[in-house]
């Protein structure tokens, strides 16, 4: 693939109209395969105590026969057994169960042999995580996200027989299989669908899985863009981050000679056409329909980049699918508060949180069915892929009856001399600090609180705004109040161990935000925008006499 990039187009199958004729076929009994899964998640909305208690029995006996069942899970036949019996754990806990499976032993955390492991890591994790997939889990998977397909052509019917777009990024240049020989890493997106809707979304798909094995992020890019600009009739985009798709454009107009050497005649003509354009996005794609993205807590701020260079196209925001386990499915769309509950893949439990944004560790966790309209909650998963009451660390909001919004992280926490900061709780805290300055939403277009070390360790509010001096000074003062609401951090600035918060002003922060990370290794398109990151790198990105600032 990369020796035909490199010389010339790509080959695109025959469409007639922009359609696919071998899809048009397909596509209609494959969408008719997804009913069953749509009417059992429909049921279950309609009983959800009941689904959730009887697929916990069905992941026990999934899980039965498995050490960690005869550790902890023998005997548990009910929900309330299984709250008063099972430990919550975290990633950091299941560590020594993970080793072994990673040594190659089976039968550790589920009878089903582990297929492979895949990677997890968000924005400003310092390592990355290993998560054991089983057939159980990848049908749970399928589960979910079925009737979510099935809800999207249903709402956008011209996505028939059109080319689409999955989230492909470069496939990580690390170790491709453990000591033990699993394997690690997912090829792409579509690998989370069952094998008949694998089939017909590899028919549909506008880059193919090799372009993730590119040997660098320059050519990672170029392909990309290749392919994807030699199919103007793509109907839907599906990427994680915003700004995945934004970037990649970004890059396009920064230097589109060498994608427009290799491009035939007429879309040569249209991408030079339609560059000095602000809609870049709508005018090479006009028969797109659907971009599905994070839209919801900290990448919000990204969705009206991506709005204005596809005006008219729907932007439908994701529900909350971790690697872990899927927790939510944007099954009715934006019409729709937040996202429904995957019922009939995942046992949930939801630690309450209280007004800080910390975990209520008085309360018992709740079931799906209990949540309050208007409170925040941190999910606890079990999965038939061996997680058990799991402690994702997100945050969500209940929105309506069975319907969440992801809000936050809970395990981004800064610690410069005790104050243990997270990251849900700076949010809040930045986000009261505004408002009560009468400040406007849309007052800065990227911020980031990191700490600057030194003699005097302080916070860095790291603000791309043309606020004035004023106003940001205000709301550094503002925001260090509002955190001093919290114990730990008021008692670190009593004793002197933190200073008060710096604000400084910066110049295409986002921009250059991204390029850091990616630069530190990370894929783009797992990139999770985030308020609070506690390493100490930043100072290097953003130096206090920023040359990127105009003088």
């Amino acid at each position: 693939m990369a020796a035909a990039l490199s010389t010339g187009p790509t080959r695109i199958p025959r469409r007639i109209g922009g359609r696919d004729p071998w899809l048009a076929l397909l596509q209609p009994p494959w969408l008719a395969s997804l009913v069953p899964a749509a009417l059992r998640l429909s049921r279950a909305r309609r009983h959800p105590a009941h689904t959730q208690a009887a697929l916990l029995r069905s992941h026990l006996r999934a899980l039965a026969g498995s050490a960690y069942h005869r550790a902890f899970l023998t005997g548990v036949e009910s929900v309330e057994s299984f709250q008063r019996r099972a430990p919550i754990v975290d990633h950091e806990a299941l560590e020594p169960w993970l080793a072994r499976i990673a040594a190659g032993e089976t039968g550790v955390l589920t009878r089903e042999p582990v297929r492979f492991f895949e990677r997890s890591g968000g924005s400003t994790g310092t390592t990355t995580k290993l998560v054991p997939y089983t057939a159980g889990l990848l049908a749970d998977f399928a589960a979910a996200t079925n009737p979510w397909l099935l809800d999207l052509h249903r709402r956008h019917p011209g996505l028939l027989a059109r080319p689409s777009y999955w989230s492909l990024s470069p496939v990580s240049q690390g170790e491709r299989s453990t000591h033990g020989g699993v394997p690690i890493g997912i090829e792409d997106d579509s690998a989370y669908f069952g094998p008949i809707r694998r089939f017909v979304i590899a028919r549909s798909l506008a880059v193919p899985p090799s372009v993730a094995h590119a040997p660098d992020m320059a050519t990672w890019r170029r392909q990309t863009l290749l392919h994807l600009l030699s199919a103007p009739h793509l109907g839907l985009i599906s990427v994680w981050s915003p700004t995945f798709l934004s970037v990649l454009l970004r890059h396009l107009v920064q230097d589109p000679d060498p994608i427009a050497a290799l491009l035939p005649a007429e879309r040569r003509r249209a991408l030079i056409a339609a560059l000095p354009h602000a809609d870049l996005g709508r005018r090479l794609f006009p028969a797109l329909r659907v971009i599905s993205t994070w839209a919801d807590g900290p990448s919000a701020a990204f969705v009206p980049e991506l709005a204005a260079l596809f005006p008219g196209v729907a932007l439908e925001p994701k529900g909350l699918l971790a690697t872990e386990g899927v927790v939510s499915v944007p099954v009715g769309g934006p019409s729709q508060p937040g996202a429904l509950l995957a019922l009939t893949s995942t046992f949930f439990e939801f630690l309450p949180l209280d007004h800080d944004g910390a975990v209520d560790r008085s309360r018992r966790p709740l079931l799906a069915h209990e949540l309050e309209i208007g409170c925040e909650y941190s999910p606890l998963i079990t999965t038939r892929g061996g997680l058990v009451r799991y402690h994702l660390k997100d945050v969500v909001r209940a929105v309506a009856p069975l319907r969440v919004c992801f809000v936050g992280k809970l395990d981004q926490v800064s610690d410069l001399a005790g104050e243990k900061v997270h990251a849900r709780q700076a949010e809040l805290a930045l986000a009261a600090a505004r408002a009560a300055l009468g400040l406007s939403p849309r007052a800065w277009d990227f911020a980031l609180l990191a700490p600057a070390g030194g003699r005097a360790p302080h916070y860095r509010l790291y603000l791309d705004s043309a606020a004035s001096d004023a106003a940001l000074a205000a709301l550094a003062a503002e925001l260090d109040r509002r955190l001093a609401s919290g114990h730990a951090y008021r008692y670190c600035r009593e004793l002197g161990q933190l200073g008060p918060i710096v604000v400084q002003r910066i110049a295409r922060g986002r921009d250059r935000w991204l390029a850091a990370l990616e630069a530190r290794g990370q894929r783009l398109g797992d990139i999770k925008p985030t308020l609070l990151d506690g390493r100490s790198f930043w100072p290097d990105v953003f130096p206090a006499a920023d040359p990127e600032l105009p003088r």
